[in-house]
């Protein structure tokens, strides 16, 4: 049995036609997997940028009732609304302050949500001690 050209050149344009098939397939998959990594990445950092800022509002709310304490003994609690004009501009934030007697103490304790109200934010909670004066001192 002879093949003839015709036969033989009609098979290799098949077994081409295939290996670029399997090839472009095998890019798209290579192409996707690197896609949904960047993605991933992405929204990690995203996270952690918020992650941050809740942070920094965490620790300037822990100041913030420190200094109100400081002025008014009778602060118990606050809760400060920071509007995102006074932030990056696109995001508010809240920042909850309570402040509670521990021993010879009090405690501060600050919860900062950033961006406010956003199913996907950051918080942050940070307490700290700091020594309660007696009533009349003014040191």
């Amino acid at each position: 049995m002879h093949r003839n050209k015709k036969t033989i050149r009609r098979v290799d344009r098949g077994f081409v036609l295939v290996a670029v098939i399997v090839v472009l397939a095998l890019a798209m998959a290579l192409f996707g997997l690197w896609a949904q990594a960047a993605i991933r990445e992405h929204r990690w950092l995203d996270g952690e940028a918020l992650r941050l800022e809740a942070g920094r509002l965490a620790e300037s709310g822990v100041a913030r009732g420190i200094a109100r304490r400081a002025v008014d003994p009778d602060y118990a609690s606050e809760t400060w609304q920071i509007p995102a004009a006074e932030l990056n501009g696109r995001h508010a934030a809240k920042v909850q302050i309570r402040i509670t007697p521990a021993d010879a103490a009090l405690r501060v304790a600050v919860t900062a949500d950033f961006p406010a109200g956003a199913v996907r934010r950051a918080r942050v909670t940070k307490q700290v001690e700091i020594p309660n004066p007696a009533p009349g001192d003014e040191s």
